[in-house]
């Protein structure tokens, strides 16, 4: 919204008011932290539940420690960048950070935990799960009067499952890995050459780099119900009975207006 109002109708709000400075930069990382640690949660969730140690899957499915770690993460990240509610001001027409060692410090920090970490922690992730999946599946052969036996039914909707899985994660890492890149890139880029002289066009066209890439990191917080979209078949069967629902619920709500309000005409006709 601020971005809206300051980039569209030029109304300088994190650039004139401290306050609105501060909580701009501190929410813009605080949420999107929250955002993506519980998906990396839920997907740590369910590599455990692929394991085959039942020690490691008492750990999944537990929604007591989900809520534990859930608000543990919102306190954490909460400390981690709460620095920003007191080191950034809006002063000289910008919301900056305190000049120093404190302006090369967050800038890294961020370039590391906000824009190199997600990617990184996707991609390892997603190798895991889907090696513990495809070992779920091997396991599902099992000895027979001393012949190997294979659970066709059974193997062939893991196998199903397997495959919407990958598709999922594989688009899901693509995703992180086309956002995050880009806007690690240009964090580490600022903040190297910020001291060299540089001409006007240069300066254009390193503010139009900047815009494009902090607008794309913003992509992945909103693809994640369109890879569902794309990848599962139970998401979409959902989807289609919500609407179509909805659809009916919206055609008696019309036709019982229609019976009301021809009631009400013939009574007026009667009278």
């Amino acid at each position: 919204m601020t971005r809206i109002l300051q980039k569209g109708f030029q109304i300088p709000l994190t650039t004139r008011y401290d306050v609105i400075c501060k909580l701009r930069q501190f929410f813009s990382v605080w949420g999107n932290q929250i955002s993506l640690s519980w998906f990396l949660l839920a997907t740590i969730d369910r590599l455990l539940s692929a394991q085959r140690n039942n020690a490691y899957r008492r750990w999944s499915n537990n929604v007591g420690l989900a809520y534990k770690m859930c608000i543990t993460c919102i306190l954490f990240w909460l400390l981690f960048y709460g620095h920003r509610l007191i080191l950034y001001s809006a002063a000289s027409g910008a919301c900056v950070p305190l000049s120093g060692f404190y302006d090369s410090f967050d800038t890294y920090l961020e370039a590391i935990f906000t824009a190199l970490c997600p990617p990184i922690m996707m991609v390892v992730l997603t190798y895991f799960l889907l090696k513990s999946v495809r070992g779920v599946i091997q396991r599902q052969i099992f000895p027979v009067n001393n012949r190997i036996v294979v659970n066709v039914a059974h193997r062939s909707v893991l196998q199903q499952m397997d495959s919407r899985l990958t598709l999922m994660l594989l688009l899901q890492s693509i995703i992180a890995i086309i956002t995050y890149v880009p806007f690690a890139i240009e964090l580490i880029y600022s903040n190297v050459t910020q001291n060299r002289s540089k001409s006007s066009l240069r300066l254009a066209q390193e503010k139009v780099f900047i815009e494009f890439a902090r607008l794309l990191s913003y992509t992945f917080f909103a693809s994640s119900f369109y890879v569902s979209i794309i990848s599962n078949i139970g998401f979409r069967r959902q989807m289609k009975k919500f609407f179509r629902k909805l659809q009916r619920s919206n055609h008696e709500t019309g036709e019982n207006t229609t019976c009301r309000t021809s009631g009400t005409n013939i009574d007026r006709q009667q009278k």
